[in-house]
């Protein structure tokens, strides 16, 4: 039922050397989550990964745009449509994360590899049960959230978790399944840049 799902991976981007940056994709039928450790370069791990299972899509939790009025679009400089639709954090506030997101496409687009730039907070606050089951996270604990999905999602073998970043990487990659079905969502100008959930 689900094909070709080797070639797509979600990805929770963190700072660049905390080892909270995350991958989910599906390996040999199998889905599978990777994160970076600490002090390591979180870019790099993922130029790793990408190249390793030759993956085509990514559908990442990060800014790849910046506002139009940068580029005489508009007058907001700190949010693009998008981010204000969705309450994501500004690209200009994420600076250096942005620059390494939007860095990271540039270099990998000259493969043949596409971004896409998703948002699991805004995809988990469109569904009232799996908001509530997320926003519990403080207790740490991290089945609950991925027991909701396997619910709502059986036709999917999610993986276990340790973490929520891993959790957001999962979400991110099942953004990524929807849009490849034609079934997620986009928000924002696609001329500034837009956020699918």
């Amino acid at each position: 039922m689900l094909t070709d799902l080797q070639y797509f991976a979600g990805i929770d981007f963190g700072s660049r050397s905390a080892g909270t940056t995350s991958l989910c994709l599906n390996v040999d039928g199998k889905m599978q989550i990777f994160q970076s450790k600490k002090g390591e370069d979180a870019d790099i791990f993922l130029s790793k990964w990408i190249e390793a299972f030759q993956i085509r899509k990514v559908f990442i939790d990060a800014p790849l745009s910046i506002p139009g009025a940068y580029y005489d679009k508009g007058v907001d400089f700190m949010y693009r449509d998008a981010d204000r639709t969705v309450k994501a954090m500004s690209p200009m506030f994420l600076g250096g994360l942005t620059a390494r997101a939007m860095q990271l496409q540039a270099q990998w687009k000259q493969m043949g590899v596409t971004f896409t730039e998703v948002y699991p907070g805004g995809w988990i606050r469109n569904h009232a049960m799996a908001s509530e089951t997320y926003l519990k996270k403080s207790s740490g604990n991290t089945s609950n959230f991925i027991q909701f999905l396997k619910n709502e999602y059986p036709a999917i073998d999610f993986p276990e978790v340790d973490n929520w970043h891993q959790v957001d990487s999962v979400v991110c990659w099942l953004i990524g399944h929807k849009y490849l079905q034609g079934k997620a969502t986009a928000i924002g100008d696609p001329d500034e840049g837009q956020i699918w959930i």
